[in-house]
């Protein structure tokens, strides 16, 4: 699907690209906050909340993914809610209504969802006080799905058709039928040709005999768009019996959609190399989609790649022919 987002135009499906991007990419910005970072930043100039615009590159399309640490906003009488919003909307091209950690830290029940849909209700008011830009709902998937399904619905209710799936450190298959969930609640509301899916906090991996599938790239097989980043803690796993859910530092294999370990890297290398690894799934996103557009599928293309096997087997159909609009 072409876009066009301030002027900027991509296609998907792609990677997105941390820290760094040009033309045609997206260069997501992840942004953690509590209500004391907002309130300093209200004093302190030097706050940085004021300088999020050095983190913003003006050939891409920019992304925030924000996530508010607190629950509520009202702090000694200031309008937290709006002043985080003000420093979000400047520097983002597209507003993401932010993952909201206080309310899932809470884990209060039936309150769950009330909370997590008024929060975002707040929050979608605040941005259209003032906005001519695309915004897009957040969906914790590791929440009931009931509370998934009620969210969906405020947020069609609300207009809004583009969402960031939040895997919250899951691997992708075990998310897939809710995934797929929100796939039908567009098709039902005929939004779903216009509509975008954004991956985030995907776990990367996890040991499958002796290999490291690439699970965050083959996110693509549940029709996300733009494949995102591990912005938010967590996501290697525990050793089981001693052994490494996913390495520690990994460098992603384009032949076989896997990762392998790098070990002795200095911080610099390992920069560099995330860098690189979003660069070549980006690259792979686009091998996908022309072979789509040549063949209606990519079965044949990643049905020998030892990486994508798993999820090729699991599902026991050739379902790499949907996801991608072209």
């Amino acid at each position: 699907m072409e876009l066009s987002i301030s002027g900027k135009r991509i296609v998907t499906p792609l990677k997105t690209i941390d820290k760094v991007g040009s033309v045609g990419e997206v260069n997501e910005i992840s942004l953690r906050v509590d209500k004391g970072n907002i309130v300093d930043a209200c004093m302190n100039t030097g706050n940085t909340l004021n300088n999020l615009s050095s983190r913003v590159n003006r050939n891409s399309i920019n992304v925030i993914i924000p996530e508010y640490v607190s629950y509520g906003f009202t702090v000694d009488g200031r309008d937290i809610l709006s002043k985080m919003e003000s420093r979000i909307h400047t520097n983002t091209d597209i507003v993401v209504v932010p993952r909201w950690k206080g309310v899932l830290d809470l884990k209060n029940g039936g309150l769950l969802q009330d909370n997590l849909i008024t929060h975002s209700k707040l929050f979608i008011e605040e941005s259209r006080k003032l906005n001519g830009k695309l915004i897009m709902g957040n969906l914790p998937l590791n929440t009931p799905e009931s509370v998934i399904d009620a969210m969906v619905r405020f947020y069609l209710d609300e207009g809004i058709t583009s969402f960031v799936l939040d895997y919250c450190t899951c691997l992708p298959r075990g998310k897939e039928h809710i995934v797929r969930g929100i796939q039908k609640a567009l098709i039902d509301s005929g939004d779903y040709e216009t509509s975008i899916l954004y991956s985030t906090n995907v776990r990367r991996t996890h040991k499958i005999g002796t290999v490291y599938p690439a699970d965050d790239l083959m996110t693509f097989c549940h029709g996300v768009d733009f494949i995102g980043s591990l912005h938010i803690g967590g996501g290697g796993g525990k050793p089981k019996n001693g052994i490494e859910v996913e390495p520690k530092t990994k460098e992603f294999i384009p032949s076989q959609y896997t990762y392998v370990e790098k070990i002795g890297l200095t911080q610099k290398q390992k920069d560099e190399l995330k860098i690189r690894n979003c660069r070549l799934q980006n690259e792979e996103t686009k091998k996908i989609s022309s072979e789509i557009m040549e063949n209606r599928s990519s079965y044949n293309f990643i049905k020998d790649k030892s990486g994508a096997k798993e999820y090729i087997e699991k599902s026991k159909q050739k379902k790499l022919d949907f996801g991608f609009s072209v």
